[in-house]
């Protein structure tokens, strides 16, 4: 990615953004004392829904000619672009369903969990696809395992952070039994510290620079 338009970076943090969310509120979903958190896992499936649509509009000015988008999906067989484009799709329709069905419907408890499922399956393997779209041999560096690391790294980071600075939030404006107790804390800064350290040593080295006659920032990964 060495010459980067600033749509694709935000196409894809955002979409990591919005599996991170569905990954990191599931403990909250099988928690014993589910109910206590349904609130907050609502407005976290609206936000990651929400982030879908802007993501789904930001890749749209990656094209050249986004007319032919339709076209994309017309080689599954061996292009991980249009599988990528498959699953985001595919994860946008889950999380509109998703919160489609929790709007107009109650449904039981196994039910719901099982639409959370397979909506955060989808997710995780949207971050499966957009990791294997870089791994491509003619950039060794990022050829390799390191790489499907970062993305998920990224989205666990961002999403936990999220999930858990929502749980905080909404635990401070309730009663004080229902706030995160000492225990529920330290795991999650232990979540969050463990990710990061896989995080960091991964973290690709990158610099921006201004190019000159062309007007635009480019992206370069450095060696």
């Amino acid at each position: 990615m060495l010459h980067t338009e600033w749509s694709l970076v935000f196409f894809t943090t955002v979409s990591q953004l919005a599996a991170g969310i569905m990954i990191a509120v599931l403990p909250f979903v099988f928690a014993k004392n589910h109910n206590s958190h349904a609130r907050w896992n609502t407005t976290a499936f609206y936000v990651a829904a929400a982030l879908m649509m802007v993501a789904l509009v930001l890749s749209f000015f990656h094209l050249n000619n986004p007319i032919n988008a339709v076209h994309a999906l017309n080689n599954l067989e061996s292009s991980w672009l249009s599988r990528e484009i498959l699953f985001v799709s595919l994860f946008l329709f889950c999380l509109v369903l998703l919160n489609g069905i929790l709007y107009f419907k109650n449904p039981g408890i196994q039910t719901y969990r099982s639409y959370i499922l397979v909506t955060t399956l989808m997710g995780i393997v949207l971050v499966y696809t957009m990791s294997k779209l870089y791994m491509i041999p003619t950039v060794p560096a990022w050829n390799s395992a390191s790489t499907m690391i970062e993305f998920y790294s990224t989205a666990l980071l961002i999403g936990s952070a999220f999930v858990l600075g929502l749980y905080y939030h909404q635990g401070m404006k309730t009663h004080r039994k229902d706030r995160p107790g000492k225990k529920t804390r330290v795991l999650a800064s232990i979540i969050l510290l463990a990710v990061a350290v896989i995080l960091i040593p991964n973290a690709p080295c990158v610099t921006i620079t201004w190019k000159k006659g062309k007007n635009r920032l480019v992206w370069q990964h450095a060696p």
